[in-house]
């Protein structure tokens, strides 16, 4: 039973390994063959599983941090204007 790749880049390495075999066997150079297979540009931008996972971090991170209330250092004071105009005569 053949264990199939788990991530893209031992897939990719698996793929070049068979475009190589591949080109000694039918006289073709690599450069050929390789070109000749070369995947559309829409599936490298495709959602990976760590793209994904990242994404949602930085989701929960942003709300966890929206959904705070501002440090009791950073909050302004409220000052109650009577009590300051007394203090000041």
């Amino acid at each position: 039973m053949t264990r199939l790749a788990r991530t893209s880049g031992i897939a990719n390495l698996r793929r070049l390994f068979a475009a190589g075999v591949e080109s000694e066997r039918e006289g073709v150079p690599l450069d050929e063959l390789l070109a000749a297979h070369v995947r559309p540009a829409s599936d490298s931008t495709a959602l990976t599983r760590r793209g994904l996972l990242l994404g949602g971090a930085g989701l929960l991170a942003g709300a966890a941090l929206g959904a705070r209330p501002p440090a009791s250092g950073l909050a302004p004071e409220v000052v109650n204007g009577g009590e300051l105009l007394e203090a000041l005569r």
